[in-house]
């Protein structure tokens, strides 16, 4: 039997962390580590008790949400090994500086940052068995939802588990593999955005058409992201007369992208390269700067237009996570006899379950 004990993440948008006990062979995996962003954050109950019996950490992806609660981990003891993607990896130090920053108000101090130990498996690992123990052994693949994003396949003991992290099934640049047809026991799936349908397609129309006048001033705030650059390579590719202004923090994590060619789309590999190389494309502008065009940083910029891609009532809505539909199509793929549906928020967690009334007596996460 696999006991699965969510810490945060289930009726709430943050807070993604979630504990897995086979019972079988005492093997106890957490799954990601995350805060719910906000001024405090608000941390998982993690104890010295809860910390010491944790075998191993396997992380989707380097969002907030699902790593910000690792130093706390480490305050409370841990100090074993916290698997990654070696694009995720790639970006860890710059968030080990902003955990630093942070602890004079956050509930670990600086030091216990340097106690966690990160371990990356190697890209050429992809949709093979990696085996960490006799009870242990896992395989991954590309969640699309961020530069270095998966998901796992967890066979421990007899059981076998899937953790979708965050998924986007229609990103443009990013990969996205499908999970093989297998049975599963417990399946933990992103249902971030399942309160709505919104394809891709009828997001763009509404954003293009937010941003017609070439003669103006568009801000749109985004946290660096993927959808920040797909976002910002939709746009280019639809707008040839625009003039795009990036914040300057925004550039390492570009070119990125070009060092981790394997997560991203082949199609698209030589047309991002050669929209970073543009001159219509600037990284780093002024706050005063007033030219023409479209303003994409992690903060809204005065005096221009705002657009927002985050509101779900709004057409320009873009979304990062799986949709009703996508969720409905995840589902043909992902066959369990238990599921844990997170990333929810509680009234969108209700409207789909009230859409898929199969999976209500599967689900078992609470509403």
């Amino acid at each position: 039997m696999v006991k699965v004990t969510a810490l945060g993440g289930v009726g709430e948008y943050g807070r993604n962390c979630f504990l897995l006990k086979e019972e079988a062979t005492n093997q106890t995996i957490l799954l990601d580590c995350g805060v719910k962003n906000g001024k405090p954050e608000q941390f998982p109950a993690i104890t010295e008790q809860l910390a010491s019996t944790i075998d191993v950490v396997f992380l989707s992806h380097v969002h907030n949400d699902h790593v910000g609660a690792l130093p706390l981990l480490a305050a409370k003891g841990f100090t074993k090994e916290i698997w990654l993607s070696e694009a995720s990896l790639a970006q860890i130090e710059p968030i080990k500086s902003v955990w630093r920053k942070k602890a004079d108000v956050s509930p670990y101090s600086s030091s216990d940052v340097d106690k966690l130990r990160f371990q990356s498996f190697p890209s050429n690992s992809r949709g093979k068995w990696t085996k960490l123990s006799d009870h242990l052994s896992f395989t991954w693949g590309y969640s699309g939802h961020m530069l270095g994003s998966v998901w796992y396949v967890l066979q421990v003991g007899k059981h076998i588990i899937f953790f979708s992290g965050d998924m986007s099934l229609e990103s443009p640049l990013l990969v996205t593999d499908y999970p093989k047809k297998i049975g599963y026991d417990v399946a933990l799936l992103d249902t971030g955005h399942s309160g709505i349908t919104m394809p891709r397609e009828k997001s763009m129309e509404a954003i293009l058409a937010s941003v017609h006048d070439p003669a103006r001033r568009y801000t749109i705030p985004v946290s660096i992201s993927g959808k920040a650059f797909d976002l910002m390579y939709l746009l280019y590719t639809n707008l040839p007369d625009r003039i795009f202004f990036i914040e300057a923090s925004f550039e390492k994590s570009a070119h990125l992208y070009l060092q981790f060619g394997d997560n991203i789309n082949s199609a698209q590999q030589a047309a991002f390269k050669k929209m970073l190389q543009s001159e219509r494309v600037q990284f780093g502008f002024e706050p005063a700067d007033q030219r023409p065009g479209i303003y994409i940083s992690e903060q809204p910029v005065v005096g221009c237009v705002p657009i927002s891609t985050s509101d779900l009532t709004a057409q320009s809505f873009y979304k990062s996570h799986p949709d009703l539909a996508d969720t409905n199509n995840l589902l043909k793929f992902v066959k369990a006899k238990q599921y844990l549906f997170f990333h929810s928020r509680q009234k969108d967690l209700r409207h789909l379950l009230s859409q898929i009334p199969h999976y209500q007596s599967k689900h078992i996460g609470g509403v």
